[in-house]
């Protein structure tokens, strides 16, 4: 009897797995390569302290824009900055297929002057991204989070 049941378990985990999903589905157009909070200033983008995500662009369509969520939080895990610690950002610039680019986020307004080094940021991930031939691809649950 336990046999059967396991059976009809995987049975059952097997038609909803391969009814809904394809291997394209499971495997996101893009990788976070980099992640990294930044404290001093760079280059006109932010006085005080930014983030930099390295984004490779793992499908065969032109990114024209897309919408980049992450938490931030302290050393001791504590979430940390100027109300809310989730992150939510647009970016509109080119990554062509089969490239990276390096996406600089000014986190002045957001953590203020008084940031340390222990700055860190969790569950990076795109939310959605719009192609140039105008198909979008989302993730608005973040299943694909780092």
């Amino acid at each position: 009897m336990k046999q059967r049941n396991e059976f009809i378990c995987l049975v059952i985990f097997e038609m909803i797995i391969t009814s809904c999903c394809s291997i394209n589905q499971l495997t996101p157009p893009y990788f976070i390569t980099e992640k990294s909070i930044n404290v001093g200033e760079y280059e006109n983008v932010y006085s005080f302290v930014g983030a930099s995500i390295l984004i490779y662009n793992n499908s065969k369509k032109n990114i024209e824009k897309m919408t980049i969520t992450f938490n931030l939080y302290d050393e001791d895990e504590n979430y940390v900055g100027y109300g809310t610690n989730v992150i939510c950002t647009d970016f509109t610039g080119s990554i062509e297929p089969k490239a990276s680019k390096k996406i600089i986020i000014n986190l002045d307004d957001v953590l203020g002057t008084n940031v340390n080094e222990g700055v860190q940021m969790d569950f990076v991930y795109i939310k959605q991204i719009t192609y140039s031939d105008g198909t979008v691809w989302s993730d608005p649950f973040g299943l694909f989070a780092l």
